[in-house]
């Protein structure tokens, strides 16, 4: 893997589409700053020990790994880690089988989308 020419021989679609789901991490990892106490009450209420330090470390790897997949440095490697930080914050506040309702129907949603996204970042990992 040469990790020194970066986007060496892609397509522009693909430098745009990776880019775009960069954005995604980059974004809401700088984002969720502003909310970081109430995801760490959600934290919290699931039982995960250490709650302000695991979200501290979720927003590192969204910005971290977000920056390494719109830079195409080591893409596979941020993509990987994007990936378990995904699966992880679906189980942790995507449950939609743990909700009723509205809630529920909203949850699947985005949890079906983060499985949309993950599917973007394996595609980046192959790439």
């Amino acid at each position: 893997m040469d990790e020194t020419n970066f986007y060496a021989g892609d397509s522009w679609l693909w430098i745009i589409g990776q880019i775009f789901i960069a954005w995604l991490y980059v974004y809401r990892g700088l984002d969720a700053v502003r909310t970081f106490d109430d995801y760490v009450a959600q934290l919290t209420t699931r039982g995960v020990p250490m709650p302000g330090f695991v979200m501290a470390g979720g927003f590192v790897t969204m910005v971290a790994g977000g920056l390494m997949v719109g830079a195409d440095w080591y893409a596979p490697y941020g993509a990987a880690a994007l990936i378990v930080f995904t699966l992880l914050a679906n189980h942790f506040f995507h449950h939609f089988w743990a909700m009723e309702g509205m809630q529920r129907t909203i949850h699947f949603y985005f949890f079906c989308n983060n499985i949309a996204v993950i599917g973007g970042l394996l595609l980046v990992m192959a790439h």
